[in-house]
């Protein structure tokens, strides 16, 4: 089976659409996952101006209960976590914590980058409650000249939850291609497997003497010709051994009707060709002479030896 012309084609095709199937999907997934973690990071960009716009109408005092509020909000699967921070570090308010027990934040990456160039965003694990986040952080200026931080992160679990459902698709979609792939290389094999088997077959009946067998292959490709080539040579060669077993049983009539006994010999001695008038002279039989010596049929010293004569 793993010889077979079928095998390696169908191998061969299969193998080069699941190279590009892995390609395909790996490529795929971490498109659809930079793609999803860049729209995530926006979606929580817009989180921020929400929430900036919403603390503009609330007094510092209730910044944290506002936050909550807000977090409980626009929450959702994603779990959003909301924290303000003001311009030297100091958490004034976290949706998730007490910020009496947060550390100063001022050296954290998303902070850093969002006092330098306004906005910042790392991926990293949270120091206060030890789960890893994607942090979005916004500088905000104040009603007095000075600044604060809005942070918005949402959970690495949730994100690694939505890229292994895209991990998932991405491998779904490709299975289902691959065994569409194996139903069509099979079509397609078939296409190319099935004249050849025909004319192997053709062939295989040719040599074993059956000159009748036709492979029946046709077309203008070359597996069409090879066929019609085929079939032609077989035609012929059954015509040849129609007309020599024809003109042998010619012969074999015209040496039957004979009254005298003919003998024909090779250069062995070895008996090609004996009429019946033999056979009945040294009552023998027929079947039995051809291909034989002729010392072993005819056991006639003086035929021997005029034999032998003849034949030195």
């Amino acid at each position: 089976m793993f010889k077979t012309i079928k095998f390696k084609l169908t191998f061969s095709f299969l193998l080069t659409v699941f190279s590009c199937i892995a390609a395909t999907g790996i490529f795929s997934t971490i498109f659809f996952k930079n793609q999803y973690i860049g729209n995530l990071e926006e979606k929580l960009i817009e989180h921020g101006k929400i929430i900036e716009i919403a603390l503009e109408r609330t007094p510092p005092e209730s910044y944290e209960n506002e936050i909550d509020r807000i977090a409980d909000g626009m929450g959702g699967d994603e779990k959003i976590r909301i924290t303000l921070i003001r311009d030297n570090g100091v958490v004034l308010a976290d949706s998730e914590s007490n910020p009496e027990n947060m550390d100063n934040h001022l050296n954290r990456p998303e902070i850093k980058d969002a006092v330098e160039y306004g906005r910042g965003s790392a991926w990293r694990t949270s120091a206060t409650v030890g789960e890893k986040f994607l942090y979005v952080a916004r500088k905000i200026k104040n009603n007095n000249g000075g600044y604060f931080f809005i942070r918005v992160a949402a959970p690495a679990e949730y994100i690694a939850t939505t890229t292994r459902h895209i991990v998932i698709t991405v491998f779904a979609a490709a299975l289902v291609t691959l065994i569409l792939s194996f139903i069509v290389s099979l079509s397609i094999t078939s296409r190319f497997t099935t004249p050849v088997s025909r004319l192997k077959e053709t062939s295989e009946r040719i040599a074993s003497g059956d000159l009748s067998a036709r492979s029946r292959v046709s077309g203008a490709d070359e597996f069409g010709q090879l066929g019609s080539s085929l079939d032609a040579m077989a035609e012929n060669i059954q015509k040849g051994v129609e007309d020599i077993s024809q003109k042998r049983s010619e012969v074999e009539n015209i040496l039957g009707s004979m009254l005298d006994g003919l003998i024909v010999l090779d250069r062995e001695k070895r008996i090609v060709l004996i009429n019946d008038a033999v056979c009945r002279i040294f009552n023998i039989e027929k079947r039995d002479c051809t291909g034989e010596p002729l010392v072993n049929v005819i056991r006639h010293k003086k035929i021997n030896e005029e034999v032998g004569r003849v034949r030195d």
